[in-house]
């Protein structure tokens, strides 16, 4: 089963559409990309398709509904989970803007918290 994210002109994700491998003669990615994206133009009339990978063996992330397509990095972004979160492309992941607490206690992100004082975003947990 290949599997193609449908971007817009922003490179947002539409939606994840699959072909089984003998639409597209059980071949391998790249080849499957060109093979894939002509069967889909062809039967939607939609042209702009990446291939994404269940195993995230390329572009970084399987791709779902609204994640980005990064065209310099050529990789799949996903949700950035809060307004002060850095994409990292080197581990894939998005970080916080501080280190998460080394005291063995549970934390949460509390973005307003960070908002409002820079120095702080982890909120304990009371478990």
């Amino acid at each position: 089963m290949a599997h193609f994210a449908k971007l817009d002109d922003n490179n947002l994700v539409l939606e994840v559409a699959f072909i089984p491998n003998e639409d597209l003669d059980n071949a391998e990615y790249p080849k499957s990309e060109a093979l894939g994206i002509t069967k889909l133009t062809n039967d939607t009339g939609y042209s702009k398709w990446k291939q994404t990978s269940q195993s995230s063996s390329f572009r970084g992330h399987f791709a779902q509904q609204n994640y980005t397509y990064d065209t310099t990095n050529d990789i799949f972004i996903p949700i950035k989970p809060f307004k002060s979160w850095i994409y990292n492309s080197d581990s894939k992941a998005w970080k916080p803007p501080t280190n998460y607490p080394s005291d063995n206690n549970v934390y949460v992100w509390n973005e307003t918290n960070y908002q409002d004082d820079n120095t702080k975003g982890w909120e304990k947990v009371s478990v």
